[in-house]
């Protein structure tokens, strides 16, 4: 895919009764199967699934710097943001290639593209 110049992005679907380090074990997983097959992808992290665990986080964040895989932030919902906010601030931070999703439909959604619209995200 990287030399078709298509970037990919993973992301693990949790159940709604799977514990925050089963999640994260699913993160930790495909981090290594995306910088061992060499592909030009980011992880997408959950991290309502993780409960804002920010352990879980900073492993995650940690493995993802060490294999070169950047690591994208969904939007879940408005009362998450800030939490959600809280985790890209930190893997950026942690030197991590960053991304987050911005809603548009959202009341606060202007307020939070100002808030990213300067950063390398």
């Amino acid at each position: 895919m990287r030399d078709a110049g298509h970037a990919n992005t993973v992301g693990y679907f949790n159940g709604d009764d799977e514990a925050p380090r089963t999640i994260a074990e699913a993160d930790l997983a495909a981090i290594a199967m995306l910088a061992d097959q060499g592909l030009d992808a980011y992880l997408s992290v959950k991290v309502p699934a993780l409960r804002f665990e920010p352990g879980l986080l900073a492993e995650i964040a940690r493995a993802a710097k060490a294999r070169g895989i950047g690591l994208h932030f969904d939007a879940h919902a408005p009362e998450d943001a800030d939490r959600t906010f809280a985790a890209v601030d930190a893997a950026d931070a942690a030197g991590v290639a960053t991304g987050c999703t911005l809603p548009g439909r959202w009341r606060r959604s202007v307020d939070d593209a100002r808030r990213v619209k300067d950063r390398a995200l």
